[in-house]
């Protein structure tokens, strides 16, 4: 079986850096707040909107399996964030306008960001909905976990930086 942690590890940070690599900074932080309006506030709207939306063919009895409702939010939140690939070659083959491509490119990068921080966020309060001493215990420790991944990437990055750029 494929390992999420050889995904998170080795795959996802060279696509990250590459599309990072080849960003016009400039054009990127012109936009900057929109791209963020679009991939923190769009990427939770889809999430909610799919869960919901699950919630009402569940609650209509569509299916024969019956999740919890945290079950739906995390495989909402799994789905949530789209790559927009084809979207981006075309723009880049018809040259569109420079803003309207940084526009969808950005949040296409930071919506997977989103994504994985809700899928993680989510996903701790799957079997624990329950109690809510369970819950408590684990929205701490997603606040706990969020910091340190925070914390430890701005200081790898911080010092990785220099150091590439010297070599």
């Amino acid at each position: 079986s494929f390992s999420s942690t050889t995904f998170f590890v080795a795959l996802l940070p060279p696509i990250i850096f590459y599309s990072g690599y080849l960003l016009k900074m400039e054009l990127f932080l012109q936009d900057f707040t929109p791209i963020i309006s679009f991939a923190c506030v769009g990427t939770a709207m889809s999430t909610l909107f799919i869960a919901f939306f699950l919630q009402i063919l569940v609650a209509a009895g569509l299916s024969d399996f019956i999740p919890s409702f945290t079950e739906l939010l995390t495989f909402a939140s799994l789905i949530s964030a789209t790559d927009p690939v084809s979207t981006l070659n075309i723009f880049q083959s018809k040259k569109v306008d420079p803003r309207l491509f940084y526009l969808v490119f950005g949040e296409s990068v930071l919506n997977d960001a989103v994504g994985l921080v809700l899928f993680n966020a989510f996903s701790k309060f799957v079997g624990n909905e329950k109690s809510f001493v369970k819950v408590t215990v684990a929205l701490l420790a997603f606040i706990i976990d969020f910091s340190i991944v925070s914390v430890g990437s701005l200081c790898l990055g911080v010092l990785s930086g220099p150091i590439a750029g010297l070599v």
